[in-house]
């Protein structure tokens, strides 16, 4: 099926450069708000054989060092963050804007994912914090939140790219 949509403002790649202040805080502050309204992501892991790309539900703090989100034990993104954790993680607005590319804006977020919950990892009032913040934004997960196999997935995130108006892109490293 055909879409209409217009036309790109920019043909090619476009970076941004970081190290002006005005722009970094135009651009962060994008990133923030993209990460406040939107619900739902794609994390990217990989194991040992195989990529696999899982549509997860997250929260981010407010300084956007860290991104939560819950699974249960017994899914292939938990055995793909316990063989590998270096992660990544899709968020976009591409739903809010089906008539026009240029304003559809996607980041990604890479970083490392730590399994909390019941493991020897666990510091038990960090994991109730993050549960804390994930539930703040999806208050209707309250019992998956709680159930005796979810765990808390938390990634510290190292590195953003913002992509804008098609082809503008912003990086943003965390460390």
């Amino acid at each position: 099926m055909k879409k209409d949509y217009d036309k790109p403002i920019f043909l090619d790649v476009t970076n941004v450069a970081s190290g002006d202040q005005a722009i970094e805080v135009r651009y962060i502050g994008e990133i923030k708000g993209l990460c406040d309204e939107q619900a739902f992501g794609v994390l990217s892991a990989h194991g040992t054989e195989e990529a696999s790309a899982s549509l997860i539900a997250f929260a981010a703090t407010t300084d956007i060092d860290q991104v939560v989100f819950l699974t249960p034990r017994n899914t292939t993104k938990y055995d793909h963050i316990l063989e590998n954790n270096s992660v990544a993680i899709l968020i976009d607005n591409r739903a809010d804007h089906p008539d026009s590319i240029n304003q559809i804006s996607a980041l990604t977020i890479t970083g490392t994912a730590t399994i909390l919950g019941g493991g020897e990892n666990a510091g038990r009032e960090n994991s109730e914090k993050l549960r804390e913040l994930f539930l703040e934004k999806h208050p209707n997960l309250v019992e998956f939140a709680h159930a005796p196999s979810t765990v808390i997935v938390v990634v510290a995130v190292s590195r953003c790219v913002y992509v804008s108006k098609f082809q503008e892109v912003f990086e943003w490293n965390k460390v």
